[in-house]
């Protein structure tokens, strides 16, 4: 089972070799945000012999590249919500502001995840008398400092627009996702 998403793993063969995959039924557990493949994300299906989907969109998307077969497999995984939102916007520091949130990871690629675009959008639709914030929850900054030294002087003239970049107990995860109000992302 290959939690590899398409375009890395080709570079994942390149790794380990093709003798990896001999012997085995292979599957590729993929999620990808755009139902337009290239050439590097369709070599992909040279290496496994059918692919889960997460999502019917996921399905339909790689379906259509007609290489494999492909299956919805839903993720088995539940998350028990927080028991009480607002205790755990005080936790979290947040105030009574509409707030929206993205989060991201610096290890995935930053213009495909496109935080710099999701802080021009905000900070065009609201001004800060406007009583809305965006939190740009991430993960990993230390290891592309360049990366999050751009959304640092994206975001440092918005006192609306906030970066935390750092890890969170999964408990404060959840709770961040429960207690804002909407979710928003560019890919």
């Amino acid at each position: 089972l290959l939690l590899i998403v398409p375009d890395q793993l080709p570079l994942f063969v390149a790794d380990v070799g093709v003798e990896f995959f001999q012997g085995h039924h292979n599957i590729g557990l993929w999620y990808w945000e755009s139902d337009v493949m290239k050439e590097n994300q369709l070599a992909a299906f040279d290496h496994v012999d059918e692919v889960w989907a997460a999502t019917s969109y996921l399905h339909d998307a790689f379906a259509s590249a007609r290489r494999v077969p492909v299956s919805v497999v839903p993720s088995p995984l539940v998350f028990e919500p927080p028991s009480d939102v607002s205790s755990a916007r005080r936790r979290l520091g947040l105030d009574d502001r509409f707030t929206f949130l993205f989060s991201f990871d610096f290890l995935s690629v930053m213009e495909r995840k496109n935080p710099i675009g999701l802080v021009e959008a905000f900070t065009m639709a609201f001004s800060p008398q406007d009583g809305a914030r965006l939190i740009l929850k991430s993960i990993n900054g230390d290891v592309f400092p360049r990366d999050k030294e751009r959304i640092a002087a994206a975001v440092a003239d918005h006192d609306d627009v906030e970066l935390w970049d750092r890890m969170l107990p999964a408990e404060d995860r959840l709770a961040l996702v429960a207690a804002a109000d909407c979710y928003v992302s560019l890919h």
